[in-house]
């Protein structure tokens, strides 16, 4: 007799498999990250088709088949429908996915992560939360749990207390570099010290202030172009 598996689950990306299945990518509490089979899920009388939908929050129970884990069973938590029902918050969603799904490889259960991606959906539930501000916050909280916190109060070059003149994010050297240093390390893009202060916040990974954050275009042009390439630069040197 097969051994069975339950856990909670967050539905991060599904691909068809065949005429009637889904493989489907699940961020789980115990598990970390996992690809299941949901045999027969496309039809109408599917008993895991309530609790397998892309973004939704569930109790899952699961089974080790000889290729690949195989779900039994699935029962609804959270629908988030604040998510599903606005293109701009399921449009971070997806971001969040992909970003999960690039960077997580193998299943490792992780407290912190999962911590993470429960107060990063509900963030994204919440209608007072601006939905790109929670992109920036999960990311910039995901990649300083895999290890790339950046430096945000010393220089990441000479280790001097930062200043707020002539700032630059330096992707190499992984943070926020002074005005004597800049110019001296490859891969660097100029920063807005409002944004030094705004990612220092992110990263006490408080939810509840997004909803007082008003960031100007500009600064937040700015965080999206540092943000971009610093998980970009991570992500090609981890290849």
């Amino acid at each position: 007799m097969k051994k069975h598996f339950r856990t909670q689950g967050i539905f991060l990306k599904e691909t068809p498999h065949r005429e009637a299945d889904y493989f489907f990518i699940i961020y789980t509490k115990e598990y970390g990250l996992i690809s299941a089979l949901g045999r027969s899920i496309r039809k109408i009388d599917s008993k895991l088709r309530g609790g397998a939908q892309l973004f939704y929050l569930s109790d899952i129970e699961f089974i080790e088949g000889k290729n690949y884990k195989i779900l039994v069973d699935t029962s609804t938590l959270n629908r988030f429908e604040n998510i599903l029902e606005n293109v701009n918050r399921l449009g971070v969603a997806y971001r969040i996915s992909e970003v999960a799904t690039n960077f997580i490889k193998g299943e490792e259960e992780d407290k912190a992560l999962w911590n993470l991606f429960l107060k990063s959906f509900k963030g994204l539930n919440n209608k007072e939360i601006n939905p790109k501000i929670l992109f920036f916050f999960f990311l910039w909280n995901f990649l300083s749990l895999l290890g790339y916190q950046p430096q945000l109060k010393n220089c990441a070059g000479c280790g001097k207390e930062l200043k707020p003149e002539g700032l630059c994010f330096s992707f190499q050297a992984g943070g926020v570099v002074c005005k004597n240093c800049s110019g001296k390390i490859d891969k660097e893009v100029k920063i807005n010290p409002n944004i030094v202060k705004i990612i220092r916040l992110f990263l006490r990974q408080k939810l509840e202030i997004l909803s007082h954050i008003n960031i100007p275009k500009d600064n937040l042009d700015n965080l999206e172009e540092i943000s971009k390439k610093y998980h970009l630069y991570i992500l090609e040197s981890t290849r």
